[in-house]
């Protein structure tokens, strides 16, 4: 264990809850966040002081739209995932198709996902050796489905990773492109990370993607660098929060329009079935009166938090929202994310409360 430290590079966002990731030393520990991110208010107040930080893109199917930094790119951490869900839905393949548990953790790197596979394993009924996180039983069967599911509730970068090598970059574009989203970013996670937390390993000279792509090659091939790779994460020193602010800030994106667009392309139709019930699945027991259903996910890296979602109201109308954050201090990013955060819920309500909507447009116009 990283004792006291967290690793603040991945991990998912869910409802009514912080988002607890373990790894890198709080240096932020007694610095104030500049806002109090427990009140309306404070979060009005962040967003008139950080509007370069934020892109948004709210609109709730009738009159109200608010569109700011709308069409610039930011990163976009795990909110990216509903584009593999989709190419999942739309890939033909059975739903119960039956997957080891070891083929699906071959993608697993302990430590980076925010604890998102270990819930996942608690979800499936998986028995995890405590001192790797990895399975006991790698035979033990799960269903392509489940996989496709905890990568949506729990944001299991392994699963993300798994469906990403079944299906195909090229899948994933299609997917996207379905979704009126040109130009995606399909980069495997795990390669990703394998390039953040082993520098060592990185030659000079060679670009980003194609250096990440040789690391995940040996750490599926190579069970020596495997094993090396995520003794690391759990022994290694952490990258520094600059180190992975600036590792995030390239880590692939898009802007608000296009992902809250996307979210409207799952919530009208354009997608198989499956996709509305895996990004509806949270919310589905809590539904505001007059919705019929919420489909959201989102995501997080250090200076970076993203929501997107779509609301279907009972009326017939679909409303579509992305709320993209970067840039964060550590002091702000833990604000945001410790008990007691609207930051879901300012998120939701953009969705479904004009009146909300209209505060943080003013607030961001100044």
């Amino acid at each position: 264990m990283l004792s006291r430290r967290r690793l603040l590079t991945a991990g998912a966002l869910t409802a009514g809850s912080a988002l607890l990731l373990p790894g890198l030393a709080n240096a932020a520990a007694g610095t104030p966040a500049t806002s109090d991110f427990t009140t309306r208010d404070g979060w009005l107040a962040w967003f008139a002081a950080h509007r370069d930080q934020v892109g948004v893109f709210a609109d709730n199917g009738a009159q109200a739209c608010l569109a700011h930094r709308a069409q610039v790119s930011q990163p976009l951490a795990s909110a990216v995932k509903p584009v593999h869900l989709a190419a999942y839905t739309l890939s033909g393949l059975a739903p119960d198709t039956k997957v080891t548990v070891g083929e699906w953790e071959r993608f697993y790197l302990p430590h980076t996902d925010g604890g998102a596979h270990e819930q996942s394993q608690r979800l499936l009924g998986i028995e995890a050796d405590p001192a790797t996180k990895l399975a006991r039983n790698p035979a033990q069967q799960v269903t392509l489905d489940q996989i496709a599911g905890t990568m949506i509730y729990f944001s299991d970068n392994a699963a993300t990773d798994y469906l990403r090598h079944r299906l195909g970059a090229a899948a994933l574009r299609r997917a996207a492109q379905r979704g009126g989203w040109t130009g995606l970013d399909s980069r495997s996670k795990l390669a990703d990370f394998l390039y953040l937390l082993m520098p060592e390993e990185v030659r000079p000279g060679v670009p980003r993607l194609p250096m990440g792509a040789r690391l995940e090659q040996r750490f599926l091939t190579e069970p020596a660098f495997r094993d090396r790779a995520r003794a690391r994460v759990v022994s290694g020193p952490p990258p520094s929060w600059d180190a992975q602010v600036a590792w995030a800030r390239t880590s692939g994106g898009a802007s608000a329009a296009t992902l809250a667009g996307f979210h409207r392309a799952a919530a009208t139709g354009r997608f198989p079935e499956a996709t509305r019930r895996h990004l509806e699945h949270t919310l589905a027991g809590s539904l505001p009166p007059g919705v019929a259903g919420i489909g959201w996910k989102g995501g997080s890296l250090a200076g970076v938090l993203a929501l997107a979602g779509y609301t279907r109201w009972q009326d017939g109308r679909v409303g579509s929202t992305a709320l993209l954050l970067q840039e964060l201090s550590e002091a702000d990013w833990d604000g945001m994310n410790a008990e007691g955060s609207l930051f879901f819920q300012v998120f939701l309500d953009l969705a479904l409360d004009p009146a909300w909507q209209g505060r943080v447009a003013r607030a961001l116009r100044g």
